[in-house]
């Protein structure tokens, strides 16, 4: 007979530990109820689930994918009707050589199983821009950000992905309000400067380089578009060949509470 309360109270303390940063101390105790679950049968599929994604999150933590991967794809299958599950997986196969199309399908089943995941949309979403898919990438970034309007990284990179797509306007729309969310987050200046430069705001440009460099002096993208931009004003405003560099894209996906 498994005490399941006794082995959920297992699982929330690994993932303590995983949140703490100890994730070797989460895996054997995880192991240790993963292998009482799995005895017990089909009964216990829902809480095998859950303890597969933890120590799945804690193989995640530890950069090995592979053995996250193993965990991940065993939780779906033991629980089909977790969105989160199928989040998880998305989350890692993502990064694997070759991923991008089982990310996909992850993602997508997430999303058909809780249309509310907003980190579902903002993976997604990062995905689709990996591929080039830009405009799918702006309809997943606005999803997220329709759910979760402070969501900063998702407005960051839907003003990256309609660059992309020379929307110059709404990208500038889209880094004015990641700074008026979070006026300390510096690539955000560097985007908006990026923008003005090519809509002719030589003056905002310049200023929005400078606050980047205010905080990061040497930040290699506003450190050469401020230098570019400089020899141009030198020059009289004849530009040079060279392009403005873009600011970054928010480079980690979001994860959740299980990977």
């Amino acid at each position: 007979m498994v005490d399941e309360k006794d082995n959920a109270a297992v699982i929330a303390e690994a993932m303590q530990r995983i949140r703490e940063g100890k994730a070797p101390e989460a895996l054997e105790a995880l192991s240790g109820v993963i292998d009482r679950l799995t005895a017990a049968g089909t009964a216990a599929a829902p809480l095998l689930a859950e303890a597969l994604r933890a120590r799945g999150t804690a193989y995640f933590c530890l950069r090995n994918l592979h053995d996250a991967c193993r965990d991940f794809t065993a939780a779906v299958k033991s629980d089909p009707s977790s969105a989160v599950g199928f989040f998880d997986l998305g989350v890692v196969t993502a990064l694997m050589e070759n991923g991008a199309s089982t990310a996909m399908k992850c993602y997508n089943r997430a999303l058909e199983l809780d249309d509310s995941m907003a980190d579902g949309y903002y993976n997604r979403g990062n995905l689709h821009d990996s591929l080039g898919e830009y405009e799918e990438a702006i309809a997943d970034f606005s999803k997220a950000i329709e759910l979760v309007p402070e969501m900063t990284a998702a407005w960051n990179n839907r003003g990256n992905a309609r660059m992309e797509l020379a929307d110059y306007t709404g990208a500038l729309a889209d880094f004015e309000e990641v700074i008026r969310l979070n006026p300390e987050r510096e690539n955000a200046y560097t985007n908006r400067g990026y923008v003005r430069e090519v809509l002719g705001d030589t003056d905002g440009a310049l200023a929005d380089y400078n606050r980047t460099l205010e905080k990061h002096p040497n930040d290699p993208i506003a450190l050469a578009n401020r230098m570019r931009l400089l020899s141009d004003i030198r020059r009289g405003g004849e530009t040079d060949s060279a392009e403005p560099h873009k600011g970054a894209e928010e480079a980690e996906n979001s994860s959740g509470e299980n990977a």
